[in-house]
């Protein structure tokens, strides 16, 4: 029988759950990015992390340590400035200056903005088209099939185009399962109209 792994730190000898720790030590990695940390990260300590890490060289994303990511698995707000602002536009902040304008946002170079990634190198400053176009350029984009509201795949709505010529409006909705309000909007190109350029 394969022997249990235990937990890393020093006299614990709880069962691992991941990175070689158990689950509370993992925790407090996760939460404090420190598994020995007990007590929940000051704003302060967020924002040291972030400056202590400005100078990071290594060639992977450096992921943020603190338990504190959104849904979609960017790192949370810390307060800076006095405003609440993301952790990774925090940074890009730190290592590139103010954004050209307010509505310019921290983009990734890499594929792993929603894993956490705060790396300093890794951002720049984009406007919201060039940070879309990175996301389809990426393959890391949620739009279309990838979209879990999706009742569509690329494929069909290709098919869908191919047989508008032949076919009414209400029988490609009726032949696909949606409405045929959908398949106006996909025909006239205000749905699915990035894909025209696949």
């Amino acid at each position: 029988m394969a022997s249990r792994r235990v937990c890393s730190i020093e006299d614990c000898g709880n069962l691992v759950k991941a990175r070689n720790l158990c689950s509370k030590h993992y925790m407090r990695f996760r939460t404090h990015g420190d598994p020995l940390i007990q007590k929940r990260a000051s704003n302060g300590s967020l924002l040291r992390w972030l400056e202590q890490h400005i100078g990071y060289l290594g060639n992977d994303c450096l992921l943020w340590p603190f338990k504190s990511l959104t849904r979609g698995g960017y790192p949370n707000t810390i307060v800076f400035d006095g405003k609440k602002v993301a952790a990774h536009r925090v940074m890009c902040f730190l290592v590139h200056g103010e954004p050209p304008t307010s509505s310019h946002e921290a983009a990734h170079s890499c594929r792993s903005a929603s894993s956490g990634c705060v790396h300093p190198h890794h951002m720049r400053w984009a406007t919201r088209a060039e940070n879309q176009h990175d996301r389809v350029k990426d393959g890391t984009h949620n739009r279309g099939e990838r979209c879990a509201n999706s009742k569509l795949t690329e494929s069909q709505v290709k098919e869908m185009r191919l047989l508008s010529d032949q076919i009414s409006q209400s029988a490609l909705a009726a032949r696909f399962g949606v409405g045929q309000w959908q398949v106006s909007r996909i025909l006239s190109g205000k749905r699915w109209a990035w894909l025209e350029g696949l």
